[in-house]
């Protein structure tokens, strides 16, 4: 292994340990699916047979996880079923390629998009669309979940996020009403000091 090799080349010399840095790397991603849902890998989204996609900050048609697969899950998505065309929906803060192609791009301000999705969350707990227990352990392990999130309500998450109130409920009934649908995060969402967090936000929505 290359970094046996490093390792043994920086002893010889007496030199320090070598500084590990991954630019792609996700173990904050690993983690918080460790937390929400026993596994400490990445996920596979099964984007081919969606019929709602949303997005935060996850670049998956750019660099994020594996881009070929998504690639080709999203051509599927978007073109291969007749009659079927799945809406795809990007919340970051700026522009990614993956957010060029969506059919709704939505700008918050950086490092809200998991106050985004436990917004969207209160309103489709509220509204019944689903029960808290349906969260399941990723549900449990946020902070007034139990309780419908009442923190969260869209006038709250408005003010945080710099999204209007009516929008974040229009995009709360869309995911809870157009499945199978799907919810991801990547990508520069999970690099902020509250990336734990926000995985966790996305991982109790999705669940």
């Amino acid at each position: 292994q290359r970094e046996v090799l490093v390792s043994q080349f920086l002893e010889q010399f007496g030199a320090p340990s070598a500084t590990v840095f991954e630019v792609f790397g996700n173990e904050v991603l690993r983690e918080a699916n460790r937390r929400s849902f026993g596994y400490a890998q990445l996920p596979t989204f099964d984007l081919a047979r969606s019929h709602y996609v949303l997005s935060f900050g996850a670049d998956f048609l750019g660099t994020w996880n594996s881009p070929v697969a998504h690639s080709l899950a999203y051509g599927e998505m978007r073109q291969g079923r007749p009659a079927i065309r799945a809406k795809f929906v990007q919340v970051e803060p700026r522009m990614s390629q993956t957010g060029a192609n969506a059919d709704e791009w939505i700008p918050v301000k950086p490092g809200t998009e998991g106050i985004l999705a436990l917004g969207l969350a209160h309103v489709i707990l509220k509204a019944k669309l689903r029960t808290p227990s349906d969260a399941a352990r990723a549900g449990e392990l946020i902070d007034g979940w139990s309780s419908g999130l009442p923190n969260y309500t869209p006038e709250a998450v408005a003010t945080r996020t710099g999204l209007s109130s009516a929008r974040i409920e229009k995009l709360a009934h869309e995911f809870a009403e157009h499945g199978p649908a799907v919810a991801m995060s990547g990508d520069a969402p999970l690099a902020h000091t509250n990336g734990m967090s926000q995985a966790l936000a996305v991982n109790a929505l999705n669940a």
